[in-house]
């Protein structure tokens, strides 16, 4: 807690309910959560990289931000795979998220669906992956 004022009179950030700056009176209200930490992600099929660099992710109240970078992609590229292990899941459809890759740029796009940890990548014109690195980054909504 963190309170400025004398004999419990002033501004208090604490972390109950109504005890917030603005006065709040429900748990939504109340100063956000604060979180950050790494991941790893898995990949769907049969999928791989030789490198995973930075999986890294914030998390403000129900914001969360997620990036990484990944090099040596093998495996089978298709209209459709995914990254899972996301460190929460999305709270609804189509949390959409920038994709880029040397080569293809644009042709894919991706989302974060409710309730699953995971971004589920598809083609956006009937390309096939071939990938030697993808770097990802994303700020999507959670529970």
């Amino acid at each position: 807690n963190l309170v400025i004022g004398t004999a419990g009179k002033g501004i208090d950030f604490s972390a109950q309910t109504a005890s917030s700056a603005t006065g709040a009176t429900t748990g939504d209200e109340v100063l956000d959560h604060y979180e950050e930490g790494t991941w790893t992600p898995v990949f769907s099929g049969d999928i791989a990289f030789s490198t995973q660099s930075n999986f890294t992710y914030t998390k403000i109240g129900r914001v969360v931000h997620i990036q990484g970078y990944l090099t040596g992609g093998s495996g089978t590229f298709g209209t459709s795979w995914a990254i899972t292990g996301l460190p929460f899941s999305g709270n609804v459809n189509y949390n959409l998220l920038p994709l880029w890759s040397h080569g293809v740029d644009l042709a894919f796009m991706g989302y974060v669906a409710a309730s699953e940890a995971q971004m589920n990548i598809r083609d956006r014109d009937g390309a096939t992956m071939s990938l030697s690195e993808i770097g990802v980054q994303c700020t999507y909504i959670t529970s």
